[in-house]
């Protein structure tokens, strides 16, 4: 639980220390409160305690002896029970303990004229294991007879668990809410910028991230915004790029090919014209991997399963074999060459390598899952993730006869991650290759 707390958003991570500091700082201030009222009162009925003493010992030396038990008796009252006796209740002439011989003190100088043995403290019981209830404090008149009192210890009552608890709780019901609430203001621009990151794996001409909220985070924002504004710009210069390279590369193919012409050997000729065909698709093919066509195409909503079943149908016209199976309605947002591009490209290496392509929809945890499998060989293991670099075939001859420059599944891969989804490779048991993809549904 607390791991789960930790990894969770960093509103819960911030009501939960506040609630934390909230019940610890309750707690100690409490535990304060009571020591220091503790000494306070003390302090307050020691004096008083000592001061009705004196009272009491002035009262008792003045009435005759008879009278002299009444008259203490009478003299005590409340918290305080006197009795005049003739010997001492407590036992013990010097203090037992740290608070007794505090009390001494305090007593000593309220009767300097009491000699040391004049005055004992004591407690009322010394069991064992027994905690003691009472004091009690003996002064010694003139006649050598003795004025015993007892008072009760002063306890302090500590607040009980329940009431810590409701105290905390009544205090946490008026901060938690403005803590959360100030806690989501903060992290407001927070989830803007990483919604704002998702979108530019997809889209790099999107809008950029207003600059708002605490001085930190309009500097990230500001961060992220010239780097996506970079990336733009890079993009654009490669753009350029490829567009003058297409130029000059085919240029000099072109004369290549019109050279090729007056050839007057026409195996040679012919021999000449495949390598130039062969090297204007393996141009056409680098060049629309690096390019990306269909990026300057609108996201719209599109159908997966009307999609898949053009794909299916041009594949059939043909003369392919080529099955859908369709288990739900699924749309998605995206750009629709781009995406059909990429499908074609896994049909048509199913096709090329498994004889047949297989195609299935279903939806998953809300998100659109497409399978294409095939009846071909496979590939080895280990291979899965391989096969995805550009210009990686898997086939040895790398002739134009069985596969292509080995940029179908760059290609479909960086179609599908550019959608927000993913694809990937795995062997089937009975034989055979499937391609699983995943693109968010809409």
């Amino acid at each position: 639980m607390i791991k789960g707390w930790i990894a969770g958003s960093l509103t819960t991570q911030a009501i939960g220390v506040l609630l934390i500091a909230l019940l610890v700082s309750h707690a100690a201030s409490l535990v304060f409160y009571q020591f220091d009222l503790a000494e306070q009162l003390g302090a307050t009925r020691e004096a008083q305690f000592a001061e009705q003493m004196v009272a009491i010992k002035r009262l008792v030396e003045a009435a005759p002896e008879s009278d002299r038990e009444r008259v203490a008796h009478a003299a005590g009252g409340g918290a305080i029970d006197t009795h005049w006796d003739h010997q001492s209740f407590v036992r013990a002439a010097e203090p037992t303990d740290e608070n007794l011989a505090e009390m001494h003190q305090k007593l000593r100088a309220l009767f300097p004229t009491i000699p040391d043995d004049g005055l004992r403290v004591g407690y009322s019981t010394t069991a064992d294991n027994v905690p003691p209830h009472f004091i009690l404090i003996s002064v010694r008149l003139a006649d050598g007879s003795w004025i015993n009192a007892s008072t009760a210890l002063l306890q302090i009552p500590g607040g009980t668990f329940t009431g810590v608890l409701g105290s905390t709780i009544l205090m946490a019901l008026a901060i938690v809410p403005l803590g959360i609430w100030l806690m989501r203001a903060t992290t407001r621009p927070l989830r803007t910028f990483a919604q704002a990151a998702e979108r530019l794996g997809r889209d790099v001409d999107a809008a950029p991230v207003p600059e708002s909220g605490p001085s930190d985070v309009r500097r990230t924002v500001r961060a992220f915004n010239d780097m996506q504004s970079r990336i733009r710009q890079l993009l654009g210069e490669r753009t350029q790029m490829l567009a003058a390279l297409s130029h000059d590369l085919r240029t000099p193919l072109t004369r290549l090919r019109l050279r090729a012409e007056l050839i007057e050997d026409d195996e040679q000729q012919e021999r000449m014209l495949t390598d130039l065909r062969e090297m204007e698709a393996m141009v056409n093919s680098a060049l629309a991997y690096l390019r990306d066509d269909a990026a300057g195409e609108d996201m719209r909503r599109i159908d997966v399963a009307s999609l898949l079943d053009t794909i299916a149908s041009e594949a059939s016209d043909r003369g392919c074999r080529v099955s859908v199976e369709k288990h739900a309605a699924c749309v998605t947002i995206g750009r629709p060459l781009a995406l059909k591009r990429a499908f074609s490209n896994l049909v048509d290496n199913a096709i090329k390598y498994g004889d047949r392509a297989q195609i299935a929809l279903r939806i998953e945890d809300g998100a659109a899952v497409i399978t294409i499998d095939d009846s071909g060989p496979g590939i080895p293991a280990g291979k899965e993730e391989v096969v995805f670099k550009p210009f990686i075939r898997l086939e040895p001859s790398r002739s134009r006869d069985t596969g292509g420059v080995g940029l179908g599944l760059s290609l479909a891969r960086t179609v599908f991650r550019s959608h927000g989804g993913e694809v990937r490779l795995e062997n089937l048991g009975g034989g055979g290759l499937r391609a699983l993809v995943t693109l968010p549904a809409s």
